[in-house]
């Protein structure tokens, strides 16, 4: 939202997230049920590719959940790990090849890894702007 793209998605019904309710200013679509997995299914079935942000190696259940089904959708996916020196070329180049125009950006939860909400937002920053240098 703060670099202008639109964003979207299907929540828990409720709004649902570990940190409380998620505000209005997000658009979502809440999804009858209130429990994760079916959320992360439906996204990754409306996206065209998934991208996956871990910090190192270690991944909780819900992201190999995200990476089993974005597998089993036939659709291009990714996994990348923001601390390696690679990740922002590895990222443009995955994006240029597979010019998905609805992207599931998914990855652990903040409480599972501390700092990796900043980590991902910073990240993301330095892809988009170099995408835009193009």
């Amino acid at each position: 939202m703060e670099l202008g793209l639109e964003h979207g998605g299907t929540c828990p019904a409720g709004r649902r997230a570990e940190d409380g309710v998620i505000p209005p200013h997000y658009v979502m679509e809440e999804h009858p049920s209130s429990a994760y997995p079916p959320r992360t299914k439906k996204n990754v079935a409306d996206a065209d590719a998934t991208l996956i942000l871990t910090l190192g190696t270690h991944v909780t259940a819900g992201t190999r959940l995200t990476a089993h089904l974005a597998q089993e959708s036939g659709k291009p996916w990714l996994a990348v790990n923001m601390e390696s020196p690679q990740a922002v070329e590895k990222l443009l180049t995955w994006l240029q090849e597979v010019e998905p125009e609805v992207l599931n950006v998914a990855g652990s939860r903040e409480s599972k890894f501390r700092g990796i909400q900043r980590t991902a937002a910073a990240f993301l920053s330095i892809v988009i702007g170099r995408l835009r240098e193009t």
